[in-house]
């Protein structure tokens, strides 16, 4: 998951760095890194994405892309906790 997030966090962050104007949300790797952790816990604004930035297809792809993934590997985290503790309590 640290893997998945690091580099979905470094595509945003390069992306952004080709956006000129006001609406800049991502100075530096850790803002880009706390939203990309905000974008995998559901929190998350896609209004920055379509004004004045370059690549905004690719922008919106990569968004689709992480979160379903985030998602998708958070979930199997889930399910690998509750396994565990399942197999614990059932061998009780």
């Amino acid at each position: 998951m640290l893997i998945s997030l690091m580099t979905f966090s470094g595509t945003f962050y390069i992306l952004a760095q080709n956006n000129t104007g006001s609406d800049i949300y991502l100075t530096s790797y850790n803002d880009a890194l706390g939203s990309t952790f905000e974008l995998m816990l559901g929190q998350f604004d896609t209004a920055k994405f379509g004004t004045n930035t370059v690549g905004s297809p690719i922008v919106y792809f990569v968004f689709v892309i992480s979160s379903i993934l985030l998602i998708v590997v958070m979930l199997n985290l889930l399910i690998a906790i509750i396994s565990d503790t399942y197999s614990t309590v059932d061998m009780l």
